[in-house]
């Protein structure tokens, strides 16, 4: 699932999860994009009407890596596995001080976050 926001009347996609704006998730199915572009003009998790060619405007402007709707990205679970005797809570503790808000398991995190995290934790090489 893919997260976009609605900001000024404008959809843009929102990798990170971090835009500010109403927020809607796109399932990668070929099936649920073309609904998508082809339904009602109101989009009720957004709370507006969106016109179909703003909608097909945003799924052709989406980047290469929306595009292959690549499943490949690291959560912190993954963090929790590289970092063996590390309690749970002090990661998500640590990650939420780092600006990631809400933790759980299931929350993405970037190659960098999982590097630094491991740095912070003494697994990883330090940075000079």
């Amino acid at each position: 699932m893919r997260r976009f926001v609605l900001v000024e009347g404008r959809l843009a996609w929102d990798p990170e999860r971090r835009r500010g704006g109403r927020g809607a998730y796109l399932h990668s199915d070929a099936k649920c994009v073309a609904g998508f572009t082809s339904r009602k003009p109101f989009l009720r998790s957004l709370r507006a009407s969106v016109a179909s060619a703003e909608r097909a405007r945003l799924i052709a402007e989406r980047p290469a890596s929306v595009r292959e709707f690549s499943m490949a990205k690291k959560t912190v679970s993954d963090l929790l596995k590289e970092l063996p005797g590390t309690e749970r809570k002090d990661i998500f503790a640590y990650l939420e001080k780092q600006g990631k808000g809400k933790v759980s398991t299931k929350t993405p995190i970037s190659d960098d976050e999982i590097e630094h995290a491991k740095e912070h934790y003494g697994q990883g090489p330090r940075r000079r």
